[in-house]
């Protein structure tokens, strides 16, 4: 199981390396700047592995975030169809080892796949996320993709925590 923290533009659209503290507002940045760094180390030394720290820690960081004005949610999310979190199950991402989604804001999405997404902007069935990696395999395969740098992509399961 991972754990991270994703800005919320509308609708959950994928996991990515984009969170980055633009346009906020509000006092003193000692203490969000301090958070931010211990978010980056914690990420790169953890590989964002679920832990009680790495929890508290995205916990404050959100907080802090939101108070100054930018939406973010932590997020779970596993690889393993037996694993299960009790916050509100989004749906289904495809991303590989370096962690950016397919499904992630900007990424053109054909017609065919695009209306197998949710509401949340992610796949409703795990077949059509399996169904829309082996395509995307493929292109890797065919050097056709737009998404080539990603190693092993595959599905994964997303949650939405209420902290």
């Amino acid at each position: 199981m991972f754990i991270d923290l994703l800005p919320i533009e509308g609708v959950y659209r994928g996991v990515s390396r984009i969170l980055i503290p633009m346009n906020i507002k509000g006092g003193k940045f000692e203490q969000l700047y301090n958070l931010w760094i211990e978010y980056l180390e914690w990420s790169m030394n953890s590989n964002n592995v679920y832990s009680e720290d790495g929890l508290s820690l995205l916990t404050k960081l959100k907080q802090n975030l939101v108070r100054r004005g930018m939406n973010c949610e932590v997020i779970f999310y596993s690889d393993h169809l037996t694993e299960t979190f009790s916050g509100i199950f989004l749906g289904y991402d495809v991303f590989g080892d370096i962690g950016e989604s397919a499904l992630q804001k900007g990424n053109k999405i054909d017609s065919y796949f695009s209306e197998k997404l949710n509401e949340n902007g992610l796949f409703r069935d795990y077949t059509d996320a399996e169904e829309f990696c082996v395509s995307w395999i493929q292109s890797i395969i065919n050097k056709s993709s737009v998404w080539e740098f990603e190693i092993s992509p595959r599905p994964f399961q997303i949650w939405h925590s209420s902290i």
